[in-house]
């Protein structure tokens, strides 16, 4: 079973595994990449194999607000993925940068929101900054959009807010600001009620299969599939966008690159001992690589996680090599594992003579 935990106190999302009677946390960090987007022609484009409909991206980091600075998010429009500067790069409005602007609205603000047709309470949400960055492109192309000037008609439905399928746009949520405003409202709702909390979410709900349409303009998908929603953050965006192909799959693939995280998910283990007073056992825990990055041996670890589990309780030794790097980390056996593929962690334990007896 794979649990995320929101942030440490650092910030960093942690992946917890439990296991039996054993809980490891595997380590996460931050890294750099380089970047990459594919071109082809329309009509005959095949999808990522890695892409999981189910599960869009891990509700830690869709959630994560502390993610991305003002300064970050200027910095990633100033030099984006698709190696232009982005038109919203020297945007602003009402004395905001766009980069402000997408800050403030993600992290919750002090600012009432002045159009629409409903009151909330912006300073409620809690949302990476990414998440916004993503559907700005997604939805209007404005990250790759060269332009010195950015079109007012993109700019004015940014986030395609208030523009349902099949129907036009509502004026009252046009312009820029109030399109971040609303658009990052609606993500951060949809995530939050996606537990089956508000039926006014129905039937976006964690757990739930859905027969959703596809465009097929673009990727050589069928018009229609079923989606088992896989956690929170992948239920809020099929709210928001009602379709795997394209729009959440452009998600899916946009912000796996550019905001790469580690995740994992459990695959299996070598078995369940019951182990005597001195006896020892090799465990074998096997973990897919579920997030954009290549694990490496030495960064990517198992650590202990609770007291229980650490001296002087179990003796981490009784093979050679015993898998321990130290007293809480245990080293992954392959040298590197790329995204989709497994990793394994092989490590001992003894049983010491001194504990007292039980399961």
């Amino acid at each position: 079973i794979i649990r995320y935990n929101k942030t440490d106190q650092m910030g960093q999302n942690k992946i917890i595994v439990f296991i039996k009677k054993f809980s490891l946390v595997a380590l996460s960090v931050l890294a750099t990449v380089g970047f990459s987007v594919p071109t082809a022609q329309a009509g005959t484009n095949t999808p990522d194999p890695l892409f999981d409909a189910n599960r869009l991206t891990e509700d830690g980091q869709f959630s994560a607000k502390d993610a991305m600075t003002a300064s970050d998010i200027q910095s990633f429009l100033n030099q984006t993925p698709f190696g232009n500067r982005s038109c919203l790069a020297n945007y602003s409005e009402g004395g905001r940068s766009a980069a402000q602007v997408i800050y403030d609205y993600t992290r919750g603000t002090q600012d009432p929101p002045t159009v629409g047709s409903f009151s909330f309470n912006p300073r409620d949400i809690s949302l990476h900054p990414g998440a916004i960055l993503v559907t700005l492109q997604k939805e209007m192309g404005l990250i790759s959009a060269p332009d010195q000037n950015c079109p007012s008609n993109r700019l004015q439905i940014a986030m395609g807010y208030g523009c349902p399928d099949g129907g036009g746009c509502d004026a009252s949520y046009y312009g820029f600001a109030n399109q971040i405003l609303y658009g990052a409202w609606q993500l951060d709702r949809n995530f939050d009620c996606a537990d089956g909390s508000d039926s006014a979410c129905s039937p976006y709900f964690v757990g739930n299969t859905l027969t959703l349409s596809n465009s097929t303009d673009f990727y050589n998908v069928a018009p229609t599939q079923q989606v088992t929603i896989g956690n929170k953050a992948t239920g809020g965006l099929y709210r928001y966008t009602p379709h795997a192909f394209n729009g959440n799959y452009n998600f899916w693939k946009y912000f796996r690159q550019w905001f790469p995280t580690y995740s994992a998910r459990f695959v299996s283990q070598n078995g369940y001992p019951t182990l005597t007073l001195g006896q020892s056992y090799n465990f074998q825990l096997t973990l897919r690589n579920t997030g954009g990055t290549t694990w490496q041996r030495g960064v990517m670890n198992l650590g202990t996680d609770r007291g229980q589990d650490r001296t002087p309780g179990f003796i981490r030794e009784g093979g050679s090599p015993s898998g321990w790097l130290k007293g809480n980390r245990v080293e992954m056996v392959e040298a590197t594992v790329p995204p989709g593929s497994n990793g394994t962690f092989s490590f001992w334990y003894t049983v010491p003579d001194s504990m007292a007896p039980g399961v």
